[in-house]
């Protein structure tokens, strides 16, 4: 981002109440996503241009159909010729109901995204039985839910138990591989260890087909991204079963 970037209020702060202190701070930059409750994010812009509020980095929060509506609201004030805007998650379908281009010069982080199937074979497979049976690319929590389902499934079927407390600690500390590089279920907290994306909207012209909607900038290791285990409180030589 090359400037330290600054933050002005949290999402649960007053419009009102965030401008204003804005305009005290002229200069400085505001995080977007970090200022506004998701319900006012049009109002925000519009107030925060009038205000003169310069925003050089902006983290958005919003989820589901607020993310996109949020979007289109940064597309109007061009936060993003000032700025460099991260969604810190998104998906797929937020970018379809969106529309093409909106997300252009946009990052986002996402934990699957389909273009994987040209790094893994196994992705590739997924991506064609899904396309064949659907008629459309596959979403990130799609990928995701049939690895969960999938590595449930595996670890039943190797402990040849259905009993929740046998399954669950045979998953601690389990390691696993299936739409992208490898991933374990960490055994002191029992977060999925995972490498995530951060990803670049596109420009509706350079779109090749009717998702492709991004490019993968950079893969982030799990270890990296995840709060550690003394972090959340959890001792990390324990698994999680001997500590509750």
């Amino acid at each position: 981002m090359g400037e330290a970037v600054r933050t002005v209020g949290d999402v649960q702060v007053e419009v009102e109440r965030v401008v204003e202190r804005a305009e005290d701070q002229t200069g400085d930059a505001v995080g977007a996503g970090d200022i506004l409750h998701v319900r006012d994010a049009g109002r925000a812009f519009d107030q925060s241009q009038h205000a003169g509020v310069r925003y050089r980095g902006s983290n958005c929060l919003h989820v589901g159909r607020q993310l996109g509506l949020g979007q289109h609201h940064a597309l109007d004030a061009r936060v993003a010729k000032q700025s460099q805007v991260i969604h810190s998650i998104t998906e797929l379908t937020f970018a379809e109901a969106a529309g093409k281009g909106v997300y252009e010069n946009f990052y986002a982080g996402m934990p699957w995204y389909w273009s994987l199937k040209d790094q893994y074979p196994a992705a590739k497979r997924y991506y064609d039985r899904h396309y064949a049976l659907r008629k459309r690319a596959p979403s990130g929590y799609t990928a995701s839910t049939y690895s969960t389902v999938r590595v449930l499934l595996d670890t039943a079927r190797e402990v040849k138990s259905l009993e929740t407390d046998k399954v669950t600690r045979a998953l601690e500390g389990r390691k696993f591989q299936y739409l992208k590089g490898p991933e374990q279920i960490r055994a002191c907290d029992h977060v999925n260890i995972q490498d995530v994306y951060l990803c670049k909207g596109k420009a509706a012209g350079a779109m090749k087909d009717a998702w492709d909607f991004f490019d993968i900038v950079q893969g982030v290791g799990g270890e990296t991204s995840a709060e550690s285990c003394e972090g959340e409180g959890f001792d990390p030589k324990k698994p999680l079963s001997q500590q509750i």
